[in-house]
Parts: structure tokens; C-alpha cells; sequence
């Protein structure tokens, strides 16, 4: 997940930690101090204001500082919103659908009954599939649309 775009957002009620000196006072329990190391070493934080009394309890934390364009601590029900800037790219499919229900296959088998299989298949094997390969092609476009 080194690369990828991480967002932690909730409530992790460390009443102890000074989220602007990054310390916790000599009160705080050993997990409170774990979890500041832990967000140390591998986030940014992003809310920098008390979400209840003065203490900073829900927190939003990324390691992409421009991933939260925006956040507000709504206090009087105690809650952070925030708006998270997201690239996508849209992947658009166009592979083509034959529906082959509603295929040609009258038309379909009278070109292939009509067609010179010794004069198409008259070259060496690469030329020989090619050109029946072109042919089975073109008929499958032809009689098989979507």
C-alpha cells in the first residue's frame, strides 16, 4: 500500500496526544503513544482542531497532504466533515458484443459454399490462414452485429 492513496477517517478517542507538538503527556497510556508513533511514521494529519472540548478526537489521516482539500469540525455534533480530492481515469470498453443469436447464418453459409477454397487457400500456410482468417472475419462483421 506504499502507493496507493490512504484515507483513515474516525473517531480514535486519544484525549492525551497534543496533535500540534506531536507529543502526548506523561499521563497517556503506552497505547496513546503507540499510536502517535504509528501516525508519525507513516501519515499527515489533517484535522488540527478540537473535535470535543480540547481535545482532537476524530481524526482524518492520509499520507497524500493534498488528498483532503477541506475539513470542518463541526462542533456542536461533535463531527469532522471533509472533501477528498480523487483522480480516477474512466476506463471505456470498446471491444465490440456480437450477438450471435440474431446472426446471418443463411448468408453466412452460402458465402462459404460459394467461396474458391483451392484458389484461397492456394499460398504457403502463413498466406493461407491470412486470408481465411480475413474472410471468417469479415463475414463474422458482416452477418454478426450487435
Amino acid at each position: 500500500m506504499s502507493n496507493s492513496h490512504v484515507l483513515i477517517l474516525g473517531d480514535f478517542n486519544y484525549p492525551k496526544i497534543d496533535w500540534n507538538s506531536h507529543t502526548s503527556t506523561s499521563s497517556a497510556c503506552s497505547d496513546a503513544e503507540d499510536f502517535l508513533k504509528t501516525v508519525e511514521d507513516c501519515f499527515y494529519t489533517h484535522v488540527q482542531s478540537p473535535t470535543r472540548d480540547d481535545s482532537v478526537l476524530d481524526l482524518i489521516l492520509s499520507r497524500d497532504p493534498d488528498l483532503v482539500l477541506m475539513f470542518k469540525c463541526c462542533i456542536i455534533w461533535n463531527m469532522v466533515t471533509c472533501t477528498v480530492h480523487h483522480e480516477h481515469e474512466v476506463l471505456v470498453n470498446k471491444r465490440t458484443v456480437r450477438d450471435y443469436c440474431k446472426g446471418d447464418y443463411t448468408a453466412t453459409w452460402r458465402v462459404l459454399s460459394d467461396t474458391d477454397w483451392n484458389h484461397l487457400l492456394s499460398g504457403d500456410t502463413e498466406s493461407s490462414w491470412s486470408s481465411f482468417k480475413q474472410l471468417m472475419l469479415g463475414l463474422e462483421a458482416k452477418a454478426y452485429r450487435s
